[in-house]
């Protein structure tokens, strides 16, 4: 399937409304990640608001299928829909509020995931409509602002008093409680990591894991394997291997932090 050829037919039939300013290709396929089992994702942005009429002629040009029209919610317009075959599923958000949350990174440093998350998704977007708007957003986002480094780490680097329950989970075998926690400290650890390398967020679950991994200059050795490694044995084991891999991944961090004139 040429994911990209059919991205850019629903890119140009968007790009005909007069109220979409832009439409970006983001996701696995904008990455090159794709696979048999992926979708096509497209962000598109809006001058003024979409009505449901908007959104749903757009579809029926395209004669979309399996069409659901979410509810506006978190300053979002998500649609679901099959052209040829293929799952689309388009978050369309406003021309301002993308320019507000680009502000709360560069200038307010947040650290709150969804923003991190649309902002990587243009950062390793691809353009197909409005390039120029979309390319602007780039410029801004492309330099990672070291106190924003040094925000992440210092929220992430603190081990969770939880933590200090991992034996006692082990050995009463609440597996589910306890592999709750090690998710919950894996996150942590590749929240920093994502620091560290002046990288947003690329899914709020981590999703795509091992490719995310692949793009990091700073991060243990054997990362991948190590992160993975944690599931594939006992418990015990498992709670050893992510016990230094924490060490390594602090390690790191606080390098960084001796090394930066900035105290956050």
């Amino acid at each position: 399937m040429d994911y990209q050829g059919l991205a850019k037919r629903i890119a140009s039939n968007y790009g005909k409304h007069q109220k979409v300013k832009s439409v970006v290709l983001a996701g696995s396929v904008a990455r090159g990640w794709s696979d048999e089992f992926s979708d096509i994702e497209l962000y598109i942005i809006w001058e003024d608001e979409p009505t449901n009429d908007d959104r749903m002629s757009l579809i029926n040009d395209l004669n979309g299928e399996s069409v659901v029209l979410h509810p506006f919610e978190d300053d979002e317009w998500a649609d679901n829909y099959f052209v040829d075959g293929v799952k689309i599923e388009v978050s369309s958000f406003l021309e301002h509020n993308i320019e507000e949350w680009i502000n709360e990174i560069i200038e307010n440093f947040t650290t709150k995931t969804d923003i991190h998350f649309i902002a990587s998704s243009i950062i390793d977007g691809i353009p197909l409509y409005g390039e120029d708007t979309a390319l602007g957003w780039k410029i801004k986002l492309n330099t990672f602002p070291e106190e924003l480094k040094v925000k992440i780490i210092n929220e992430n680097i603190n081990v969770s008093g939880r933590w200090r329950q991992r034996y006692t989970l082990a050995e009463r075998e609440d597996y589910l409680v306890l592999y709750s926690l090690i998710v919950f400290e894996q996150k942590r650890l590749l929240n920093i990591l994502f620091g560290l390398n002046g990288m947003y967020i690329q899914h709020p679950d981590f999703k795509w894991l091992e490719n995310t991994l692949n793009k990091m200059q700073i991060k243990p050795i054997d990362s991948i394997d190590r992160f993975k490694a944690v599931y594939r044995f006992s418990p015990k084991v498992g709670i050893k291997m992510l016990e230094q891999l924490m060490d390594d991944v602090f390690e790191l961090a606080n390098d960084y932090l001796k090394n930066s004139s900035l105290k956050i």
